[in-house]
């Protein structure tokens, strides 16, 4: 890409994102299959998503987890009664997690709207489907 301010002869290094217009957001919306509840996951420039929880009775927000990194919301899922965000999540830290250090991928399981790992599961990079709840035979 070259740089619109240059004549031409370099090339821009920035990040794709930083081609984002100022407060370009995502928005993913996972709903439970058995309660008026449903996860929204907002992503924000600089790597930063927020988590929500939307009561889709009441149609009230609740602000929840800030992460930076990159949550995959097609890769995670809320249980079926809306309490349980599974999610998959790819982050660098310096701190280590789970034994990882610098670029780390994991699944975990947290309570709605957080992503306070109450269980995890190391990955081995992003190939991964996510899990999945499954619903009871009746």
């Amino acid at each position: 890409m070259v740089d619109d301010d240059d004549d031409g002869q370099g090339a821009d290094e920035r990040d794709e994102r930083d081609d984002e217009p100022e407060g370009a957001r995502s928005v993913y919306v996972l709903t439970a299959s058995r309660a008026p509840v449903a996860a929204v996951f907002v992503r924000v420039p600089g790597r930063w998503w927020h988590v929500l929880a939307w009561d889709l009775q009441r149609g009230e927000l609740s602000p929840g987890a800030w992460a930076r990194g990159t949550l995959y919301p097609r890769r995670s899922d809320l249980s079926p009664d809306g309490r349980v965000l599974a999610y998959f999540l790819a982050k660098t830290g310096d701190r280590p997690f789970m034994g990882m250090t610098g670029r780390q991928t994991f699944s975990a399981l947290a309570k709605l709207p957080w992503v306070y790992a109450l269980a995890a599961w190391p990955e081995a990079g992003t190939w991964t489907r996510g899990y999945h709840f499954v619903s009871p035979p009746q």
